[in-house]
């Protein structure tokens, strides 16, 4: 029985591990060596900073952000941004207007693969 207990703990570490996604953060701002200051989940509507860690090397010299509001049912991006980038890193950062109030997804693709995702909701005002 311990053997099949090591054997599922092993298989579900490898599994986690796998993931091909990285992720995006949200934060108000980036400081010089790009590392984001006051990150969240909750945000007032205006520009936002997002941090993009994928999981390998962009290798290409253009992504791709697709920004999806959860409450609608038709899966159109609201908001589509091209975004240099340095082919030979896995992180970059980017600034968006979101003037909207609602959740949204906001994906990082690179040739139509989605590299990182993430959600942030969005308020006129915080804590209402």
């Amino acid at each position: 029985m311990k053997k099949y207990f090591i054997a599922l703990i092993i298989i579900t570490v490898v599994t986690a591990g796998c993931s091909k996604k990285g992720k995006i953060d949200f934060c108000e701002n980036v400081d010089r060596e790009g590392k984001g200051i006051s990150c969240g989940t909750v945000f007032t509507t205006g520009d936002i900073s997002i941090l993009i860690n994928a999981k390998d090397n962009f290798g290409t010299d253009t992504i791709v952000l697709k920004v999806y509001n959860t409450a609608e049912t038709n899966n159109k991006s609201v908001l589509t941004r091209d975004v240099k980038v340095d082919p030979a890193v896995r992180s970059t950062y980017a600034e968006i207007p979101m003037y909207d109030e609602g959740v949204f997804r906001i994906v990082a693709e690179v040739k139509g693969n989605i590299v990182a995702e993430g959600s942030v909701e969005l308020a006129d005002s915080i804590g209402k």
